[in-house]
């Protein structure tokens, strides 16, 4: 009695029933292309995270990286510098505090310290630390396509995160709010959007620092 019924039902509503598997069929198929897009979408975003660093590595020498470093390493507090600077030595090994923001002046290559050294008796008479003008500007491009969704964040901060955060925090003690917002836009807007998750983000600590 029951299955005659259960037939009788189908039969009257073979319609909807089809147009039912149908549209199921249409939900499961959308379901898996979205899940096989995602899945190419993330895949572009990693190859093209290991393009931008290996573009970085190239494009970025091994000077470069030394300058950056030892501002770095002479901007820690603990050796005496104050809040926004790094300090340099001159000839006579007196320690002078030189504010971040000098580093990111618009005019040239960048901020030029003549007759100092960066350690106590190095034998360097002058500085040029275009270096750091010369990283950002590679940052500020990596930003670009972070900020536009082509990449995966993740992989980026790991690989460069020591740099990004240190230069973030050297043009973000740049006192003018318009000229700070002003260099390296890109650069400066994707930290600033991603702050937060940045902060929780391990990343990779450069050979001589500590």
């Amino acid at each position: 009695m029951y299955s005659n019924l259960f037939l009788d039902f189908i039969y009257q509503n073979i319609a909807e029933i089809r147009a039912l598997i149908r549209d199921l069929s249409v939900i499961s198929g959308g379901i898996i292309g979205l899940r096989s897009y995602l899945s190419q979408q993330r895949q572009r975003q990693i190859d093209n995270s290991k393009k931008l660093i290996e573009q970085f590595q190239n494009a970025i020498d091994k000077d470069d990286l030394n300058q950056w470093e030892q501002v770095l390493l002479n901007s820690y507090e603990s050796i005496g510098t104050e809040p926004g600077h790094f300090i340099v030595f001159d000839n006579n090994e007196k320690p002078i505090q030189i504010p971040h923001a000098n580093l990111f002046i618009s005019e040239g290559k960048g901020f030029y310290f003549s007759g100092g050294k960066m350690n106590r008796g190095d034998d360097v008479s002058d500085i040029n630390f275009g270096s750091i003008r010369h990283i950002t500007e590679q940052l500020n491009i990596i930003s670009y396509e972070v900020l536009y969704g082509h990449t995966e964040l993740i992989i980026l901060y790991y690989e460069l995160g020591q740099i990004i955060t240190s230069i973030y925090y050297w043009i973000d003690s740049i006192e003018d709010e318009d000229l700070k917002k002003n260099t390296y836009p890109y650069f400066f807007q994707m930290y600033r959007k991603n702050k937060r998750r940045l902060e929780k983000l391990p990343y990779k600590i450069y050979q001589g620092l500590c």
